[in-house]
């Protein structure tokens, strides 16, 4: 009755770049992340540009490279980046930016608000 349809990619050939992490969090500030993604159709020594980018201002708040493939970067939530905002990373090819992969919206907190004081600096 239902027929579940799978994509044979190593036959389509299609160039595609899959983010598998940050998820959603909410993530500490001053903590440490990960962006993992994996890629299909692309050689392995393509440079890739990793960012993450707050969704309300699109500014951009970390930005590095690396090769494509399977691959992970990791970043840290800022200071100055707002507990009130959502990120999310996006991973592109330098050469085609069109070829690209995103991760999920993600939040983040000041540890404090969950009644730990560590983790960050606190403004008198």
């Amino acid at each position: 009755m239902f027929e579940e349809k799978k994509t044979d990619y190593t036959k389509s050939g299609s160039k595609e770049i899959h983010v598998s992490s940050p998820g959603s969090g909410p993530w500490a500030v001053k903590s440490t992340q990960a962006i993992n993604w994996w890629s299909l159709n692309i050689p392995s020594d393509s440079i890739v540009i990793v960012k993450v980018i707050d969704k309300s201002t699109d500014k951009v708040v970390f930005e590095d490279k690396s090769k494509c493939g399977t691959g992970t970067i990791n970043f840290e939530i800022s200071e100055d980046w707002n507990v009130k905002h959502e990120f999310i990373a996006v991973v592109y090819l330098k050469d085609n930016e069109e070829c690209k992969g995103f991760s999920e919206k993600f939040k983040i907190f000041k540890t404090e608000e969950y009644g730990y004081g560590g983790g960050y600096k606190k403004e008198y």
